[in-house]
């Protein structure tokens, strides 16, 4: 489907308006070239004409004189020509447009320092036809250039299958703000009721954390530690006998999911970290800092159980040999989470998990910056754990905000292909730069998943209880 070019009425005024102009600054220096020509060409005509007229006007020749004017009067330029006598009464008056009104030069015809007679000569006005008339090739070049311009805008301003991806997601964390941001009429009356239970971050600064804080964490945490320990005591293939729904077939998942996997387990890690490009969170007041960083640890926690739990979705079904190796934190440096479970299956798991922190912390970080309160953007680098320190490396200098950088093994990458849109960056200087990607795209039946866990996560209180309000 062809999507078109964004606000192409206005760019059509503007094309329009400057076609406009061209046309009028077109007009208006032919106009002045055509006054200065017809004023110089009428000087020299009076110049010569009252020489050659003055013997005749001299002897009051009126034949003669109308010869010298008919040489003249045939000049296209020329409206009227008049030659008079010394007491102003005109001697001969010829023309082709003689009531037409135009540039009037004169020059009296003078014989021994004693006035005789009088040359009148009317130039043709300049006509905006006449100037539009003769330049039309101009204005027909600058029609088709003006269409031409119209025709490229509309072409390469489309938007790209990523720039749509991009403005989805908008449009969904958008929604899920507006979803649940009914005021309520407590104290803080600006702050929506269902975010209070997702936006436990930077408190004032009077108020400290309280006891209760550490309770409700291991709360939310216990499920994924339950989870945690049915996994090691169960065998893997049991997960196997989860049915699906209708609209959970295998027709929805990369063919690749449903082939006999491989024996080999693989352990890949994730790299979360702030995009604090000035170094905020250093210079933060521990009161605001740890309700901060306990709010991420959340909802980490949440997005490792929402993704990693026994449930009857697309994603899950997905990832369902994936465990979580120990229970992630956060602090000033962010988290690290540890994934295993085999190659196909925990390759995509790192992605939809890095996926879906990113755009959690995308609508919290929004809708704490509307509310004035602290928050940074983050950036997800994920890798095996033998290139740890390589993708640590890489995020000093090519994080991005809300950007996902992958470092795998070509036959780990490989397996991506059907369900994740990568790119390399451009001018690599090392091996490991030659082998990382950027996460450009997911699969749409994925991303509505994401979506959706993202929402049931930012909307559900039954299930966590998070500290009290900050």
């Amino acid at each position: 489907m062809n999507h078109l070019a964004p606000r192409q009425g206005l760019f059509a005024v503007i094309l329009l308006a400057s076609f406009c102009l061209h046309l009028l600054v077109l007009a208006l220096s032919s106009e002045k070239q055509q006054y200065d020509y017809r004023t110089n060409k009428g000087e020299k005509i009076v110049e010569q004409l009252s020489k050659e007229a003055l013997v005749a006007v001299s002897n009051q020749d009126r034949i003669s004189l109308s010869v010298l004017a008919n040489r003249y009067q045939l000049d296209s330029d020329v409206a009227r020509l008049t030659i008079s006598g010394a007491d102003k009464t005109a001697l001969v008056q010829t023309g082709v447009a003689q009531n037409d009104m135009g540039q009037v030069i004169e020059k009296p015809i003078i014989q021994n320092n004693q006035q005789v007679g009088q040359v009148a000569i009317t130039m043709k006005a300049v006509s905006n036809g006449e100037v539009l008339a003769s330049q039309w090739l101009f204005i027909l070049g600058s029609a088709v250039l003006h269409i031409f311009l119209w025709f490229i805008y509309r072409y390469n301003a489309r938007p790209t299958q990523e720039q749509l991806l991009q403005i989805g997601e908008k449009v969904q964390q958008r929604v899920a703000l507006a979803r649940f941001g009914v005021p309520t009429a407590n104290v803080s009356q600006n702050v929506p009721q269902d975010d209070k239970d997702s936006e436990k971050q930077t408190p004032p600064s009077n108020e400290r954390p309280q006891a209760t804080d550490n309770k409700t964490g291991e709360k939310a945490g216990f499920s994924i530690q339950s989870y945690l320990q049915q996994q090691q005591a169960k065998n893997p293939s049991t997960s196997q006998n989860i049915a699906t729904t209708p609209t959970e077939t295998a027709d929805n998942l990369p063919k690749n999911l449903h082939q006999q996997t491989m024996a080999t387990e693989y352990e890949l890690a994730l790299q979360i970290r702030f995009y604090d490009e000035f170094k905020l969170l250093e210079r933060l007041a521990p009161e605001v800092a740890q309700p901060y960083l306990h709010l991420c640890e959340q909802l980490l926690k949440r997005a490792c159980d929402s993704l990693l739990g026994q449930r009857q979705s697309v994603l899950n079904q997905a990832v369902k040999s994936v465990t979580l190796k120990q229970l992630p934190y956060f602090d000033k440096h962010g988290a690290v989470v540890h994934l295993t479970g085999k190659s196909e299956e925990v390759t995509l798991a790192s992605v939809l998990l890095a996926k879906l922190i990113l755009i959690l912390n995308q609508v919290v970080y929004e809708k704490h910056r509307e509310l004035s309160r602290f928050a940074l953007p983050m950036s997800v680098g994920v890798s095996t754990t033998q290139q740890f320190a390589d993708v640590q490396h890489l995020m000093q200098s090519h994080a991005k905000e809300d950007g996902l950088l992958l470092l795998f093994p070509k036959n780990l990458l490989t397996l991506l292909n059907k369900s994740v849109q990568v790119k390399h960056i451009n001018n690599p200087i090392s091996i490991a730069e030659r082998e990382m990607v950027r996460y450009e795209g997911l699969s749409q039946v994925f991303m509505k998943e994401l979506i959706g866990k993202r929402d049931d996560i930012l909307t559900s209180t039954e299930r966590y209880q998070m500290s009290q309000p900050i």
